[in-house]
């Protein structure tokens, strides 16, 4: 996994999942980075497993096939074409990552969390961005994840 050298020693077990299912993502799409989208993949898949301390989708109470209507939206395959995605410097979702790692370390954190990816993900300025795009379109703002964190 080759990122930004002051993200890497700070990805919890489950971040790299996250990250790992975000290239696979991307590569599936034939996307040539991995985008904010992707992470935001990757968060639902985290949480798909038996026993995972993350689930985004249950934590709003959103069903699986509401997420991928929704999705389905902003995330659309490019052309055939396959492309190297093996880093995250220099793309947006290196700053979302970034962004994380600041919302851990000012909860007392030096690692990165699922919660600490998807509260970057919903407080981008960025209203653009197809992940905060869905995000909002599925009720989970900063404002709700704030008080489901809170209540965790």
């Amino acid at each position: 996994m080759s990122i930004a050298d002051n993200i890497a020693d700070h990805l919890g077990t489950e971040v790299k999942d996250v990250i790992s299912y975000a290239r696979d993502a991307a590569r599936r799409l034939n996307h040539p980075y991995i985008e904010p989208e992707h992470l935001l993949l990757g968060l639902v898949h985290l949480g798909a497993g038996e026993g995972k301390n993350f689930n985004m989708l249950s934590l709003f109470d959103v069903r699986y096939h509401q997420f991928c209507t929704v999705v389905g939206e902003y995330v659309v395959c490019d052309s055939a074409s396959s492309y190297p995605v093996e880093s995250l410097t220099g793309t947006k979702a290196a700053g979302r990552l970034n962004g994380a790692l600041e919302h851990a370390q000012s909860q007392g954190r030096g690692i990165i969390q699922p919660e600490d990816v998807l509260y970057a993900l919903v407080n981008t300025a960025e209203s653009s961005c197809p992940a905060y795009q869905t995000l909002q379109n599925l009720g989970i703002t900063k404002e709700r994840l704030d008080d489901v964190l809170k209540r965790r």
